[in-house]
C-alpha cells in the first residue's frame, strides 16, 4: 500500500472461500471434450492488517470467468469416467471498500480484468446414457486486483482451488 508519500506499507487481507459456481456448454467426442465456461464466485475478507494495526472485518467480493476448456476423457467402468485438462479465458476480480477502523478507508474498492487459467480433473459418474454426476478439482489463476488514486493498493495474485459437484448432460 502507498499513501503517496513514497513509502509503501505491507498489509494484509486474510480471505476465506465463499460460493462457487457456474455454467458449461460443450461436445465429447472420442476422448476429446470441448466446452465454454462461465464461472463466478463469491470471496470473503474476514481480517484487515496494516503494519501494527489489525481488525476483524465482515466484506464480500466477487470473481467470475469465462473459458474455453478442452479435456481428455476415458471410461474407467461401466459407469465412472475421469477427465482432465484446462482452459484460458477471461477474468474480473471485484473487492469492496474495506476500513481498517474509522479513520483509514486504506483498503480497495479494487478490481481488476484480464487474462485467466485453470486447470481441473474430475470423475463422471453415469446416472443414465445420457445423465452424470461429476465431481471435480480446479485450479484457478484469476487477475490481481488493483485500487488506482491514494491510497495506491496491489494485491497478490491468487490461485486457488475449487471443489464442485455437477450435473452432465448430453444431448
Amino acid at each position: 500500500m502507498d499513501f503517496g508519500f513514497g513509502t509503501p506499507l505491507d498489509g494484509r487481507a486474510e480471505l476465506k472461500r465463499g460460493l462457487h459456481g457456474g455454467l458449461q456448454l460443450g461436445r465429447q467426442s472420442g476422448h476429446g471434450r470441448y466446452e465454454v465456461e462461465y464461472v463466478r464466485g463469491r470471496i470473503r475478507v474476514e481480517r484487515l492488517t496494516l503494519a501494527p494495526l489489525s481488525e476483524a472485518v465482515d466484506a464480500r467480493g466477487h470473481y467470475e470467468a469465462v473459458f474455453a476448456n478442452v479435456y481428455r476423457a476415458d471410461q474407467l467402468t461401466a459407469a465412472l469416467d475421469s477427465f482432465v485438462g484446462g482452459g484460458i479465458g477471461w477474468g474480473r476480480v471485484k473487492l469492496p471498500q474495506l476500513n481498517l477502523g474509522e479513520a483509514c478507508a486504506c483498503f480497495g474498492p479494487a478490481s481488476k480484468s484480464g487474462f485467466a487459467w485453470q486447470l481441473r480433473a474430475g470423475l463422471a459418474y453415469r446416472l443414465t446414457v445420457n445423465d452424470r454426476i461429476a465431481l471435480q478439482y480446479s485450479w484457478l489463476n484469476l487477475p490481481k486486483p488493483a485500487r488506482d488514486g491514494e491510497p495506491a493498493v496491489q494485491y497478490d495474485r491468487r490461485r486457488f482451488g475449487a471443489l464442485t459437484l455437477g450435473y452432465l448432460r448430453q444431448f
